[in-house]
């Protein structure tokens, strides 16, 4: 994995590139300027930034007259997406482990707190910011564009930028589940973090890069978004069968992770990070019970 300060270039220069390629007044221009300053050496909080953000919305779209309440909803749905795609993207650069990308989770909710504003929305009234589908789709586009396959394409440089990637991202996707902002309508909320986990642990692909990546990508899960997890694999009843293939899929994680940390010739990254995943499974197990779903 690339080093910390390689973080800290990566972020900044990815909203530099963004900002270059648009002009003053356009939404990816300013929210770049003020995501910018989030990143900064002793920069603005993340409540700061939220503020900052909703400050420019309402001086740029906020109509002083109902007739134009479209107006107000198409500049909504532009505010989003540039925002929520500055976020995914950055979430994809920034190391796993910048606490930097607490951040970025830190300033949505602090957009939540703020006062709410009701738009449409792809045909649906939206609460704002508390509402806001455009950023499930952008997650989603951004997991199915960076997991990293087994026939990764790609120069071995390539292949190994694929593979940060994709550890970066999947971080910043656990980090949202912890903080509850993929909760739908759809239940796609432990969607990316079961399915990573298990394709991280369960599937045998040769030593490597990409086994590596996706193996680190499984225990930053547990590590950042576990008791989550847990719960939600024990939310079944455990007599029926979904019950017990979440619980099966669950012990069958922390049986891989030990296999992990104590096998031999593995990196030391991988055995540092799938022994801590390991104990939380344990700790949690220890400590949780099971909430199972009423419906």
């Amino acid at each position: 994995m690339a080093e910390k300060s390689t973080s800290r270039d990566a972020g900044i220069a990815y909203l530099d590139e963004q900002i270059s390629e648009s002009y003053e007044g356009d939404e990816t221009y300013e929210l770049a300027n003020i995501l910018k300053h989030l990143l900064a050496e002793n920069g603005i909080t993340p409540q700061e930034t939220a503020q900052q953000i909703d400050s420019f919305y309402e001086d740029k779209f906020v109509p002083s007259q109902p007739i134009f309440q479209k107006e107000k909803s198409i500049g909504m749905i532009n505010l989003l997406g540039a925002l929520d795609e500055l976020l995914c993207n950055l979430g994809r650069v920034l190391r796993y482990d910048d606490v930097r990308q607490d951040a970025l989770i830190q300033v949505i909710l602090e957009l939540r707190k703020l006062p709410t504003r009701q738009v449409e929305i792809w045909g649906d009234e939206c609460t704002v910011y508390k509402d806001d589908p455009i950023f499930g789709v952008l997650v989603h586009e951004c997991w199915n564009m960076y997991f990293v396959h087994r026939q990764t394409p790609g120069t071995p440089s390539e292949v190994q930028e694929s593979c940060d990637q994709y550890v970066n991202l999947s971080s910043f996707i656990a980090r949202c589940t912890s903080a509850g902002l993929l909760v739908d309508k759809h239940g796609n909320e432990y969607k990316y973090s079961t399915f990573d986990v298990s394709r991280g642990v369960e599937e045998e692909i040769p030593r490597g890069n990409i086994r590596n990546a996706r193996i680190l990508a499984a225990a930053n899960y547990i590590l950042l978004a576990g008791s989550g997890i847990r719960n939600y694999c024990h939310s079944y009843p455990s007599d029926s069968d979904r019950g017990k293939s979440a619980r099966d899929m669950w012990n069958l994680w922390k049986e891989k992770f030990v296999a992990i940390a104590e096998g031999q010739d593995e990196d030391p990254e991988i055995k540092d990070a799938t022994k801590k995943a390991h104990a939380i499974m344990v700790e949690l197990d220890a400590s949780g019970h099971d909430v199972e779903s009423t419906s």
